[in-house]
């Protein structure tokens, strides 16, 4: 059977990247609030680890490692990192149903938003009027590079490689600020690193879910499909650039998985950038 984990912890819990990492209340709570509803998408036949409310007492479905651990045949959290595997390892999950040390760093490598600027280059490299696109964002590892690209760009938005549900993100007007400088130094300090883009007006947001397997991902769905409506009509209307067929990118292909992500990317974040064009985004 299958073992459904919820651990919306899991962006921070990258960045930690300790296998004894201590979740936020806010993660906590959500976690409790939502983990029940893991059942509904995925088979009526898996259990799910609930490891905020007691084993079995609210749900039926729960999972109990006591009396439950040797029928599980397949583990699938929200997301891999070294704090659910150690989890699930001190509950009973055998190693052959976890992932490997080298294969989480593989997981943690490609999580990092450094993969944004990889996904961007290769839409200038394929697409026939790549001006029509936004510059790349640039990975920053000295104090110095950000305040140069923060006078050159004016309106810039910095973002932790590996943040979540909002956080980690900075804004620079024109100058870099004592502050901002304090808080770039402490996640340069800490992740290696920072990404930074220019900032646009934001048209819409919401999210889409993929699943990331056997080297592809596939497009699950959106929960917001009142906003993907949305999205299409903007899309078809003069005041926003649509990629045609022609564009050089087939919108069929599953051989790449940068392609293949980009095929529902572009309804992941419209943001304005001049009334003739738009940007895709992945985070």
């Amino acid at each position: 059977m299958e073992l459904l984990v919820f651990n919306p912890e899991h962006d921070y819990a990258l960045a930690d990247n300790q296998p004894q990492y201590v979740t936020l209340r806010s993660a906590a709570q959500f976690a409790y609030d939502c983990a029940p509803f893991m059942r509904y998408l995925t088979d009526n036949e898996a259990f799910v680890l609930d490891a905020y409310r007691p084993f079995g007492k609210e749900f039926q479905k729960n999972f109990d490692p006591m009396e439950d651990a040797d029928r599980i045949t397949k583990v699938t959290p929200w997301g891999w990192d070294a704090a659910v595997v150690y989890q699930l390892r001190r509950i009973g999950i055998p190693d052959k149903l976890l992932p490997t040390d080298a294969q989480l760093s593989k997981l943690r490598d490609l999580a990092h938003r450094k993969t944004t600027i990889t996904a961007m280059e290769f839409l200038h490299d394929k697409h026939p009027h790549p001006e029509r696109l936004p510059l790349p964002p640039l990975y920053l590892t000295e104090l110095q590079q950000v305040e140069d690209f923060v006078k050159q760009v004016h309106n810039v938005l910095i973002k932790s490689p590996y943040s979540g549900n909002g956080r980690g993100h900075l804004y620079a007007h024109g100058t870099c600020t004592p502050t901002l400088l304090r808080q770039c130094a402490g996640v340069i300090r800490r992740q290696g690193g920072l990404i930074a883009e220019r900032m646009y007006a934001v048209v819409q947001d919401f999210a889409m879910e993929f699943r990331c397997h056997d080297g592809q991902a596939d497009f699950l769905c959106s929960p917001m499909t009142r906003f993907c409506q949305h999205c299409r009509n903007m899309l078809t209307s003069r005041r926003f650039y649509r990629p045609r067929p022609s564009s050089g990118i087939s919108c069929n292909s599953t051989s790449h998985p940068i392609t293949t992500a980009w095929r529902g990317s572009i309804c992941l974040s419209i943001r304005r950038t001049t009334p003739t064009s738009c940007i895709h985004s992945w985070r």
